[in-house]
């Protein structure tokens, strides 16, 4: 039954609320600019007619320019986070083993879709269901469609959810769907008029011919945030992009319509040779206008004389201000600007610091995005214990995320080369950048080397492939013998 609290008067109030919720239309704004599809995409270029008309020239030059930062921002941090496989540490070796069969490669596709939808819109949601083969499935949920109702200020534990859609965005008649902790009731809206169409439990399957109903005992969807405030990443930015894109498209106006040179005619006033008949009204500001943009030619009745004025265009303080405000738009979103020379050829340390708040913001998204995945760790174990994989309540598991961080390769490479006598082949090869998997290497290295040395198959090299390539062997100094490397012969 579902709650009684979620009568159909709270349920249209509800909605009533959400289309009007700021926030949701600014998750509007975002995918736009996601897209490329910023404000400057909709500017108009007109000047005031004699009758305080708005006049747009057509011959007068509206460049549109628009950046892709947000597109290049939200891409970066979902690809450091989340470009390396998903890390679970767990106790429990069949938990583990079960655990990673359900976050495997198509989870961590979707995963992905999670983030970029987190840092567009604040929040992402996922749903839980059994797909029509009786496997646990999971859905990425538009944040759009989705008015979650808290029993908490915090956002931590949901009393309900509502999801409003459409089939077609053309429709006219919107689907209203409504979860609480046992049951899902649909109904229809259609001109403020909601009316219900059918209600079950969670889950509906069939065994041996019988249907069976069974609910989570708690709302299938869970929450991911961008952050604990749910604040999207384009409040940040979007003042400092739209400035950026309208100067880019002025200096572009600029260069178009600006003529090399502007011929002012003193001694005569009135229509110039090219006019037609239809521009025969023109007069005043608009026809001066209009000679200026058109024929780069200004008429004064003054005197009698031609004077051809030199036009240049000074874009220094606009270039200054772009450098400031691209500065600026990667400050604010914590991003790194691939053309900052300071990238260049430098240590991994100016590297890493140069990182920082990329890697900040991306271990915050990770804290939230680890939490959320710990609370879907009871819709797992659920299905577990009914499919009779285990038990596993109680049971805990943390979830590392491996971010892609920057380094300097060659400085690195040399690192691995000093330590190999410090610490162990198998470390050195995980921490090598050119290494994916180190078994996989040591596979390699067995393999090329084929036990020539003594060794016996499967066994790490005591040189490894550090050793193996002089190229970054360090050099002796003068007057010492080369280094050899010990004997495998036993005394």
């Amino acid at each position: 039954m579902q709650n009684p609290k979620f009568t159909t008067d709270y349920i249209l109030e509800k909605i009533r609320k959400d289309k009007k919720d700021p926030r949701k239309q600014f998750m509007d704004v975002a995918a736009r600019y996601y897209e490329n599809d910023s404000d400057i995409m909709k500017r108009r270029r007109f000047f005031i007619g004699n009758n305080n008309e708005e006049i747009e020239p057509k011959r007068l030059s509206n460049s549109k320019i628009a950046h892709p930062f947000f597109a290049k921002l939200v891409d970066q941090k979902v690809n450091y986070l989340l470009a390396k496989e998903l890390s679970i540490d767990c106790d429990d070796e069949k938990y583990a083993e079960h655990l990673n069969s359900v976050f495997d490669r198509a989870f961590m596709r979707r995963l992905r879709c999670l983030c970029t939808e987190a840092i567009l819109c604040a929040v992402a949601w996922l749903q839980v269901y059994y797909d029509e083969a009786g496997n646990l499935a999971f859905k990425t949920i538009p944040s759009r469609e989705i008015i979650p109702i808290w029993k908490d200020g915090d956002h931590l534990e949901l009393r309900g959810v509502i999801r409003v859609y459409k089939d077609d965005p053309e429709d006219k008649v919107e689907h209203v769907e409504v979860y609480d902790d046992h049951t899902m009731t649909a109904y229809t809206l259609d001109g403020g008029q909601l009316k219900a169409e059918s209600q079950h439990a969670h889950i509906q399957l069939e065994e041996n011919g019988q249907r069976i109903d069974a609910d989570w005992g708690r709302v299938p969807f869970v929450l991911f945030k961008y952050n604990a405030r749910e604040i999207p990443l384009l409040k940040y930015i979007k003042p400092a992009i739209d400035d950026y894109d309208a100067i880019t498209s002025d200096m572009s106006n600029a260069i178009k319509d600006a003529p090399n040179s502007l011929k002012v005619v003193r001694g005569y006033e009135g229509q110039a040779a090219s006019d037609t008949a239809q521009e025969s009204d023109r007069s005043g500001t608009t026809k001066f206008i209009h000679n200026l943009h058109t024929l780069g030619v200004a008429f004064v009745g003054e005197g009698g004389d031609i004077d051809i004025k030199q036009v240049t265009l000074d874009t220094n303080a606009s270039e200054t201000h772009l450098a400031r405000l691209r500065k600026d738009i990667y400050d604010a979103a914590c991003g790194v600007d691939a053309q900052d020379a300071a990238l260049g050829n430098t240590s991994g340390v100016a590297i890493r610091l140069r990182y920082a708040d990329l890697d900040m913001n991306c271990a915050a998204i990770g804290n939230e995005f680890a939490a959320s995945l710990e609370s879907l760790l009871y819709f797992i174990n659920i299905d577990a214990a009914a499919r009779h994989i285990g038990n596993f309540d109680g049971l805990t598991a943390t979830f590392v995320f491996n971010t892609d961080v920057s380094v300097n390769e060659a400085e690195t490479i040399q690192e691995c080369v000093q330590s190999k006598d410090l610490l162990s082949q198998r470390t050195i090869l995980a921490n090598h950048p050119w290494v994916k998997s180190v078994d996989d290497e040591i596979d390699r290295i067995d393999e090329e080397l084929g036990g020539e040395d003594g060794r016996e198959v499967g066994e790490v090299s005591p040189y490894g492939a550090i050793s193996a390539a002089p190229q970054y062997a360090p050099t002796p100094s003068a007057g010492e013998a080369p280094a050899t490397p010990p004997s495998t012969t036993e005394a």
